[in-house]
């Protein structure tokens, strides 16, 4: 009861509240943009993939044929690609400002934003690591993104890159072999689809259970319709 005296007077405080504030809309949109996207992607992408297979022809078909499932991955793609230039850019301004603001060297005001991982993550890495091995008792409490959240923030754009990349080089197939062995194709195939796999995999589990199914959120966590964090949390 204490502590959630102590919650209800630090949210009722504009600082407070300010300093718990998880995502501003800005930041929404940019999240609800790429959820968009990853799910286009993927009910295109796999469908296209395995186009051989009944619940993938059912898919296609659902677009209006094969043709068309391929535009709209690719084009679906070109969004996402810009997507993440366009983050590049507003993480870009934020550090120019508050370097204006802080006067602080650039490496400094880099290494303190929210989702860069610090000595401190790294210690908890460990801790984490001890508590599953039965080693400590605890799990580390994590500050306002855990260690887990800024691995899956980077994560994004490793995935984008990659499957960026490649999803152009295969679009873009006569000039790719104009200028590279054919074998680059069947390289960039293979490389897009299992990171298609392994995204697809993390986000459907380790990211749908943090935000949805896990018991401290279900039915879902309410950060990214009220950008807030939650009074219990």
């Amino acid at each position: 009861h204490e502590r959630a005296h102590q919650a209800e007077q630090l949210m009722a405080n504009p600082a407070g509240a300010s300093a718990l504030r998880r995502f501003t809309p800005h930041q929404r949109v940019q999240h609800w943009l790429l959820m968009i996207c990853f799910t286009a992607l993927v009910l295109t992408g796999f469908p296209i993939k395995f186009a051989d297979r009944s619940w993938a022809q059912w898919l296609v078909e659902m677009v209006g044929g094969l043709h068309f499932a391929r535009l709209i991955h690719r084009y679906i793609g070109l969004i996402l690609i810009l997507g993440l230039i366009y983050h590049l850019v507003y993480v870009a301004m934020f550090v120019w400002r508050q370097k204006r603001l802080t006067g602080r060297s650039w490496f400094k005001v880099i290494l303190d934003l929210p989702m860069v991982m610090n000595a401190k993550d790294l210690r908890q890495l460990f801790h984490l690591l001890a508590y599953l091995c039965f080693l400590e008792r605890t799990r580390p409490q994590g500050d306002r993104f855990s260690l887990k959240e800024k691995f899956e923030y980077f994560g994004v754009f490793w995935g984008t890159v990659l499957l960026g990349i490649t999803g152009v080089l295969m679009w873009a197939n006569a000039w790719t072999t104009e200028h590279f062995t054919g074998r680059v194709l069947t390289i960039a195939m293979i490389v897009h689809t299992f990171e298609a796999f392994l995204a697809l995999l993390h986000v459907g589990i380790i990211h749908m259970i943090g935000v949805i199914f896990s018991p401290t959120v279900f039915p879902m966590s309410p950060a990214m319709f009220t950008g807030n964090t939650p009074i219990e949390e």
